[in-house]
């Protein structure tokens, strides 16, 4: 199996709260893996698992990402209380800090990913990340509907899947 890293851009975000306490949650076998297609091929693809994955990132907020997933609300409290420790030892980088290539190194990591979950409109901080990301050579998926410049020198995917997350709310 491979080591991945996904590096995301707005850590203490509603949307990254719920993706990373998901994972904390799904790795102790808390939760299931309901409707991600990619769990049919993870050994058939060579894909990595929850226990392969590292997750890391940037926020203008210093909270850990406990106190994001409780001020967001992701998740009743209570089922927090398992992977407490583990979200609380999370705490994002300083927006636009340059800490990809050390991030890989320092987990052994096989591939790293910048998503961009930043708040709608903030193109030029989205800008920021794609570049981050162009300079090391890593993917990039933007699931907002931020303009992240021109991403032809790597791959790239998305537009806006946050907003369907925004109009349930």
């Amino acid at each position: 199996m491979k080591r991945l890293g996904v590096l995301i851009a707005g850590l203490n975000g509603a949307v990254a709260s719920t993706l990373v306490t998901g994972v904390a949650l799904m790795r102790r076998g808390l939760a299931r893996p309901q409707a991600l297609i990619s769990e049919r091929y993870r050994q058939s693809h060579s894909l990595a698992g929850f226990d392969d994955m590292v997750i890391g990132g940037w926020d203008v907020r210093g909270e850990n990402l406990f106190e994001a997933a409780v001020r967001n609300r992701v998740i009743e409290r209570e089922r927090l209380q398992p992977v407490t420790k583990e979200l609380a030892r999370l705490k994002p980088w300083p927006a636009g800090a340059d800490k990809v290539a050390s991030f890989g190194r320092q987990h052994q990591l096989d591939t790293v990913v910048v998503l961009n979950l930043l708040p709608t409109g903030e193109n030029q901080e989205s800008k920021v990340y794609a570049r981050l990301a162009a300079r090391h050579g890593c993917p990039f998926i933007n699931f907002t509907p931020n303009d992240c410049g021109d991403l032809r020198v790597i791959p790239y995917c998305g537009r806006d899947g946050k907003t369907g997350q925004t109009w349930f709310k």
